[in-house]
């Protein structure tokens, strides 16, 4: 969780002298959001690696979010809100989407009306949620519906002194 990435960048900053680090001096510190990425800057030498595999989780609410601004701009109310973590594979995510709650969690027959939502994302089954939303969320909807981070309300971050922030639009 958020505690864990907190300490482990805590950490970096200030390792101290170790057979593994004998000069001490800090970490560079790099987060892997739990899938692939084609660039490879989620490794380094001399690094500490933070993957965020386990951080996987999906979690729905009812809300009562008033003048929330929208994908097109406008406005909303919001009455439903995911919260889901940034190593959730697109697989696992359209999965949980497919499956109908009111026939015991089975699949759905390919229709999605039952949760009443989706956010438009990409079609690799491997890629973790928290970086292909940083990075946009490009899929093959996005004409129609455009992008997954034109979903998002917020997200909950640590900073490199290790402090913990939830921003939103």
């Amino acid at each position: 969780d958020a505690d864990d990435v907190s300490a482990a960048i805590k950490y970096a900053a200030n390792p101290g002298k170790t057979n593994a680090n004998p000069s001490g001096r800090p970490f560079k510190v790099i987060g892997r959001g739990g899938g692939h990425q084609y660039c490879g800057v989620s490794c380094d030498n001399d690094a500490l690696i933070i993957s965020c595999d386990y951080l996987n989780r999906l979690d729905h609410f009812d809300v009562d979010l008033k003048g929330v601004t929208g994908p097109d701009g406008e406005k909303h109310d919001v009455t439903r809100e995911l919260r889901i973590g940034t190593g959730l594979k697109l697989k696992e995510f359209a999965t949980w989407n497919n499956k109908d709650p009111r026939n015991g969690n089975k699949p759905a027959n390919h229709k999605n009306d039952f949760h009443g939502w989706t956010i438009p994302h990409g079609e690799c089954p491997t890629v973790g949620i928290g970086g292909h939303s940083q990075s946009g969320g490009y899929g093959h909807t996005v004409r129609a519906f455009g992008l997954a981070i034109d979903y998002i309300y917020g997200f909950t971050i640590v900073l490199a002194d290790g402090e913990i922030r939830t921003v939103t639009r």
